[in-house]
């Protein structure tokens, strides 16, 4: 159920026997048949779970173009040349005490997170085994799914 997902999580402990790394105060909880590549350039780490192409390099490995892609000096670089790449990944980027991550542009590789924004991974049901669910009280959310499940019942 969870080949080739990822956890990142500020808890220091996950039950299944997974890789893992450290990224600031987070750690990185990976399925080992997830390819995972990371660069660092001064004050930045990118940190790439997935494949990642070049079209104008074929040839280029995802640690080519991760290592091309950790000494652009601003963020914005970053986006505006993130775009040129496709595959399916999630880059976890770090400068000091900052991370943002983000996926594909095609969001291949989905990101789900808690509400504190402290648990992100790649399925709700893997953040479940790792943070409490909270439950949905918007009214007119729940009578929206009760009209599916009625649905899906006659059907």
């Amino acid at each position: 159920m969870y080949r080739k997902q990822f956890l990142l999580t500020k808890k220091g402990t996950f039950k299944l026997n997974w890789d893992k790394k450290k990224i600031y105060n987070f750690n990185l909880f990976y399925h080992p048949e997830l390819e995972y590549t990371s660069s660092s350039y001064k004050q930045i780490e990118i940190s790439l779970l997935g494949s990642i192409f070049d079209w104008n390099n074929p040839q280029f490995s995802n640690k080519q173009i991760i290592d091309k892609l950790v000494c652009l000096n601003t963020l914005e670089e970053l986006f505006s040349n993130i775009s040129r790449y496709c595959g399916e990944f999630i880059l976890i980027y770090r400068k000091n005490d900052e991370i943002i991550i983000f996926n594909d542009t095609s969001a291949q590789s989905e990101i789900y997170y808690d509400i504190n924004f402290t648990c992100f991974g790649s399925q709700p049901k893997l953040l479940s085994e790792i943070i409490e669910p909270l439950p949905h009280n918007d009214p007119i959310a729940k009578n929206f799914y009760l009209l599916v499940i009625l649905h899906i019942q006659k059907t």
